[in-house]
Parts: C-alpha cells; structure tokens; sequence
C-alpha cells in the first residue's frame, strides 16, 4: 500500500540520518506542548554540552505556528597554547563606546605571537594546544571603528590580513570572556 511505502521511504530517511550524520528526528507537539517540547530541547542541548548551553530555547519562542526546530549543539573549550597566567589578571578600561567605559579583568601575557596591523585594525593570533586551532581577535584602532570594521570584514580582506600576520614578541591584553550565541 502506499502508506506502507511511506512509512518505509521515513524510516529509511531516518536511518540514513542518523547514521550519516549522527542526527535524530524527535517528534514533538509545537500545536498544543510547545512549552514540553521547549523544555525537551534544552534538556539535551544541556545533556549535550555538559550543562555549559541552557535554557537555549527561550519561553515563548515556540509557537503553535512553530512546526520544525532544528537544533544543533557545539560546545568548545580549548586551552590556550600559552595559558594566560591568573596573577597577572588585572582590571582595566574596556571600551564599550567613546563615551561608555567600563572596567574588566584583562588577562595578559607576553610570548612570540602572529600579529598583523594595517591603518584600521590589529589582528592577533591566540593558538589553542594542539595547533590545530586559533582565535583571531580583530580590533579597531578608533573606539568607534566597530561599524567600519564590520563592513570590512569580507573572506577576502580576512585572507588578505590573515597572510600579513607575523610572529613577533609581542605583550597581549584581553578581557575576560565567555562566548554564546544564540538566533530564532
């Protein structure tokens, strides 16, 4: 029967998924449970990043219009090659904007780095243990260059800036931080 064959064609979807892609497809009920659908979502989103990532799914985001959440999780924690010493960390001035400043901790240290500069940026080259990996911290020169920065940033001008860097001895501050994103 055809509602045979359907089935077959989804279950053979769904174990090439899985298989391929390590994914899964969890039906769910957005129309009438979308408050236990949110709340099945972020549980293994927190499952899948040992509880790093939660609440990623925010109350109300989920709908009774809602009617697929893709949802992928990553979670990274590299260590530095050259690990930022903590009595070095000291607070100082971030700009927030020219005329918004706060203070944040700022961890320091000083080691042969890749580092490249140009007349609207500096660019350094923060390597993860391993070498496979590394963060690229861009920075303006001007407080307010942010917006100027960003219509810059293309894959050309960063391949361009990238093939600049140069290792040198260089001293290195940056703020504390943690990263997460999030988008609907």
């Amino acid at each position: 029967s055809s509602a045979a064959s359907d089935v077959y064609k989804i279950q053979a979807y769904l174990a090439l998924i899985k298989k391929y892609y390590g994914a899964s497809v969890t039906p769910v009920d957005y129309k009438t449970a979308n408050e236990e659908a949110r709340t099945r979502i972020n549980e293994w989103v927190e499952k899948e990043t040992e509880e790093k990532i939660t609440d990623l799914i925010q109350p109300g985001v989920l709908t009774p219009l809602t009617r697929l959440v893709l949802v992928n999780a990553i979670y990274f924690k590299g260590n530095w090659a050259q690990q930022f010493k903590k009595s070095l960390t000291q607070d100082a001035p971030f700009c927030l904007t020219p005329e918004n400043t706060v203070h944040v901790p700022f961890m320091t240290q000083e080691h042969t780095l890749r580092y490249g500069e140009d007349e609207g940026l500096q660019i350094i080259e923060l390597p993860y243990e391993g070498d496979d990996l590394a963060m690229l911290i861009l920075l303006p020169r001007r407080v307010d260059g942010l917006a100027e920065l960003e219509k810059a940033l293309t894959p050309e001008n960063l391949n361009q800036w990238i093939t600049h860097l140069r290792e040198q001895e260089i001293k290195v501050f940056v703020p504390k931080f943690n990263l997460a994103s999030s988008f609907s």
